[in-house]
């Protein structure tokens, strides 16, 4: 069927069948046959196209080189690549004969007997296609999830930051109005106080209000300040206090930022899980799993108690009482659950957040906003019933 004896320069064609060389009229002068599974298709294909060399390539222009073939001509510019790698002149362009080849592929198979009927290699196509697709998405997704759990990591040191130094602050202008840290729980509002505001003798009503503060706590304040037994401030002392107070403000601003950006991230990589979980606390649950698709393989049951590894090896070894939830005890459906609920609404809670993961990693399907509204008329009538 093919020619004995090549020409010094052949036409070099990569298909789904496998590689081809073809003389100048596109008929076949030899070849080497992909195995007929679609992941290695693909994963031939793909190599190719990289420049790289693969058995099938090393194989088949060892046989040509013996036959006095010294160059190649082929549309793949990854393929020539590969061919010089291995010793041949190489030329990437389209050429007729590789046109004229391709146009009879289907009848030649059928020859060869690789397929039954031409209509097959499209069939063919279209599953090779898919793989690779689905495996491109995956790749890029992975990528993605790298920063998730960069930016899941940094949110936890900056809220352990601004955690610290809420602590100093308060200890250090506590000297100066100790009464203000009993009056003032939320630690960005105080750091604004003293940023906007300094000394207790500058902090009046109206200052408060335009901080956010309310009426009445505002004059609460005010009346505090007029009383209290705090040392006065020099104003080096006050203008490093401000300073601090303002640093804390810019660290609160860099972590609502970066929440808007892992919202965002969550929305393009994990859509359903956020809807569930939303979308800080689905990002946790991806960088504790090690990523989206190892979290979609996980039975709901271990997402339950993700984030609860310690608890649960305690219990485990002492014999002590099993934990009933991990991360997922962030969500509000659940921390706002009556106790003796809690159990039961992180089962259902976690049974949800699988589902939802699973539909992310492997199908795409739009679930999560059918599964919010399933897990919220489940707990309802879980309180009802209990």
């Amino acid at each position: 069927m093919y020619q004995d004896k090549p020409s010094e320069r052949v036409h070099l064609i990569d298909t789904l069948l496998g590689l081809f060389a073809v003389d100048e009229e596109g008929e076949p002068i030899d070849h080497v046959f992909y195995p007929r599974e679609v992941e290695a298709v693909a994963e031939a294909l793909e190599r190719h196209l990289r420049g790289d060399v693969t058995p099938w390539l090393e194989e088949l222009l060892n046989r040509l080189k013996g036959r006095g073939v010294r160059a190649i001509t082929t549309s793949n510019r990854g393929l020539a690549e590969a061919s010089m790698k291995l010793g041949l002149e190489a030329e990437a362009e389209a050429s007729e004969a590789e046109r004229r080849f391709r146009g009879r592929l289907g009848e030649l198979a059928v020859e060869l007997g690789l397929i039954e009927e031409a209509g097959e290699l499209h069939q063919l196509s279209h599953r090779v296609s898919e793989y690779i697709t689905r495996r491109r998405v995956s790749e890029a997704l992975a990528e993605r999830e790298t920063h998730i759990a960069q930016a899941v990591h940094l949110l936890a040191n900056l809220d352990k930051a601004l955690n610290a130094l809420s602590s100093n602050l308060r200890e250090w202008y506590g000297i100066h109005f100790p009464e203000l840290s009993q009056l003032v729980s939320d630690h960005e509002t105080y750091a604004r106080i003293i940023a906007e505001l300094g000394g207790r003798d500058e902090i009046d009503v109206e200052g408060l209000r335009g901080i956010g503060v309310s009426a009445e706590r505002s004059r609460r304040i005010v009346s505090s300040a007029k009383s209290s037994i705090g040392a006065p401030l020099m104003e080096s002392d006050l203008n490093t206090l401000r300073e601090l107070a303002g640093g804390i403000l810019s660290l609160y601003e860099c972590r609502r930022r970066l929440e808007d950006y892992l919202t965002a991230l969550m929305e393009e990589v994990a859509p359903n899980l956020s809807r569930v979980a939303g979308p800080i606390l689905a990002a946790k649950l991806v960088e504790k799993a090690g990523g989206l698709r190892r979290l979609a393989m996980m039975p709901s049951s271990k997402i339950q108690l993700l984030g609860a590894e310690k608890a649960l090896f305690r219990a485990l070894r002492k014999g002590g009482k099993m934990p009933k939830h991990g991360l997922i005890f962030q969500h509000p459906l659940i921390h706002r659950s009556p106790r003796a609920l809690r159990g039961r609404a992180a089962r259902l809670l976690a049974s949800k957040l699988a589902l939802a993961a699973r539909a992310d990693a492997f199908t795409g399907a739009p679930i999560g906003d059918r599964l919010r509204d399933e897990l919220e008329g489940e707990l309802e009538a879980l309180r009802k019933n209990r």
